[in-house]
C-alpha cells in the first residue's frame, strides 16, 4: 500500500449499523479495518456484550448505542460522528455485509479518476448475494419513463443508476451536508431508495464500480425454480411488508414525478412482489393485510403501532 492509497483509506470513516448481529460480525469488521481511517458501530439492538466483544479489536473502532430500533437514525448518528471528527467520506455498512479486501480501494480509485467529480454523490460497489452467488442489476433511466438494467460483471463502471441498497454505498461527506441525511420518518426500509432519488433531484450522480465487490444477504432469500426461470423469493415478515410498502408509496409520491423511470421500476417490482408472495411464501394472508396498512399509511400519513 502507497502513502496515496493510506491517505485515501483514512479519509474515510465507516458508519457500522448493527442489530442482533450474527458469528460473522467480527469477520467482517476484521475485513474493514484496514481498508478504512476508522470504524463507528451504532447498535440497534441493545447488545450489552457488543461493547466488549469489540474492545480487542483497537482503538480504529468506536461504539455508540442506537436508543432506538430505527435504520435511518442510526446511520444519522453514524454520519454526526464522522463529520465531528473531520472525515471526508462515509461508508455505510449493514452487520451481515462481507467487503471484498480490496473494495474501499477500488471505489476510491474510481472516484479520483472518473469525469465529472464533482458531480458523484455516491459510489457503491457490486452487491453479490450470498445465498445464490449472483450479481445485482441496476436500473439506469431511459427515454423518461423507462428504464435499462446492467450487470455489474459485465459493465466494468455503471454511471446514473436510480437505486443502490445502503450497505457499501460511499459518500462524501460535503454531499451530504448539500442534501441531507436519512430520512428517520421511514425507520427501515427505501431509506436509501429515497436518498438516491434526493441525490438524482439535487444534480448527483449515483456510479457503481464493479471492480469493488461486496458480498451481503438480503432477506431469507430461498430461489424456486419456474418453468426453467429461477425466481427468488425474499421471505420479509409481515411487519418488513408494511414499512416496504409503507416507505415505497411515500417514496413514488415524493419523488416519482422527478425520476418517472422510478415509477415504472418499482410498479414492476411490486407485481413480481405479489407473484412471490402469493404462490412461495407463508403467512400470506398477514402479508397481504401489512401491505394494505403500508399503503393506507403512506396515504394518510398516520402510521400503524400494530400490525
Amino acid at each position: 500500500m502507497n502513502s496515496q492509497d493510506i491517505g485515501d483509506r483514512a479519509m474515510v470513516c465507516t458508519v457500522l449499523v448493527t442489530y442482533q448481529p450474527s458469528a460473522s460480525l467480527i469477520n467482517n469488521i476484521n475485513r474493514l479495518i484496514d481498508q478504512v481511517g476508522h470504524i463507528v458501530l451504532i447498535d440497534t439492538g441493545a447488545n450489552l456484550h457488543l461493547q466488549d466483544l469489540i474492545a480487542p479489536l483497537g482503538t480504529h473502532i468506536h461504539y455508540q448505542s442506537c436508543p432506538d430500533n430505527n435504520l435511518a437514525q442510526a446511520q444519522n448518528m453514524g454520519i454526526a460522528y464522522a463529520r465531528k471528527n473531520g472525515f471526508s467520506f462515509v461508508l455505510l455498512m449493514d452487520d451481515d455485509s462481507s467487503p471484498a479486501e480490496d473494495m474501499v480501494a477500488q471505489m476510491m480509485a474510481a472516484y479520483q479518476t472518473l469525469d465529472k467529480r464533482e458531480r458523484i454523490g455516491l459510489i457503491a460497489p457490486a452487491m453479490v448475494d450470498v445465498h445464490s452467488n449472483r450479481y445485482t442489476r441496476y436500473p439506469v433511466a431511459r427515454f423518461g419513463i423507462g428504464f435499462r438494467n446492467y450487470y455489474a460483471q459485465t459493465t466494468p463502471v455503471i454511471r446514473d443508476t436510480f437505486s443502490v441498497i445502503a450497505s457499501g454505498s460511499l459518500i462524501p461527506l460535503h454531499v451530504l451536508d448539500a442534501v441531507g441525511g436519512m430520512d428517520e420518518s421511514y425507520v427501515i426500509d427505501y431509506i436509501d431508495k429515497e436518498f438516491c432519488l434526493r441525490l438524482i433531484r439535487a444534480g448527483y450522480e449515483i456510479v457503481v464500480v464493479s471492480a469493488a465487490q461486496l458480498h451481503h444477504s438480503i432477506g431469507r432469500a430461498q430461489d424456486h425454480q419456474v418453468l426453467g426461470a429461477r425466481l427468488t423469493v425474499m421471505n420479509h415478515t409481515p411487519q418488513r411488508r408494511y414499512f416496504i410498502y409503507r416507505n415505497r408509496l411515500r417514496t413514488i409520491m415524493r419523488h416519482g414525478l422527478h425520476v418517472p423511470a422510478f415509477i415504472t421500476y418499482d410498479v414492476l417490482a411490486m407485481g413480481y412482489d405479489f407473484v412471490r408472495i402469493a404462490g412461495f411464501e407463508s403467512q400470506r394472508r398477514a402479508k397481504f393485510s401489512a401491505i394494505l396498512r403500508g399503503i393506507a399509511s403512506a396515504i394518510s400519513g398516520k402510521a400503524y403501532r400494530s400490525l
